[in-house]
């Protein structure tokens, strides 16, 4: 596979992970949750990420264990290429992503 990178820029989205607050509030959810949060950021899972699911890494810690092709594919060299080259998705609107929602919901309806 290659990524095309037109001179525009292309496409791309920002994920995240949120901690609910109740989870302060139980110590084996706090420890499953920063466990969690550190194996999705270890080495190992971000060059899984690269070859696996060949996206972006989110850590440069990763860099040691890349080639220099994949340091060079994902512009790991390059600090500044993502606020240069992507063009970021805008948050749906309330509308949009109750749509979204009722879509899903109908999907699920069918399975049961």
């Amino acid at each position: 596979w290659k990524i095309a990178e037109p001179k525009e820029g292309t496409t791309g989205w920002i994920d995240n992970f949120m901690v609910n607050n109740h989870v302060k509030k139980d110590s084996l959810k706090t420890t499953v949750a920063y466990e969690w949060l550190n194996f999705i950021l270890s080495d190992d899972y971000q060059v899984y990420n690269i070859r696996g699911l060949a996206s972006a890494p989110v850590t440069t810690t990763v860099n040691a264990k890349l080639t220099a092709n994949e340091i060079k594919q994902f512009h790991l060299d390059d600090p500044s290429h993502f606020g240069k080259n992507r063009i970021l998705w805008r948050p749906l609107s309330l509308r949009n992503r109750n749509g979204l929602k009722k879509l899903w919901d109908d999907a699920m309806k069918k399975w049961k």
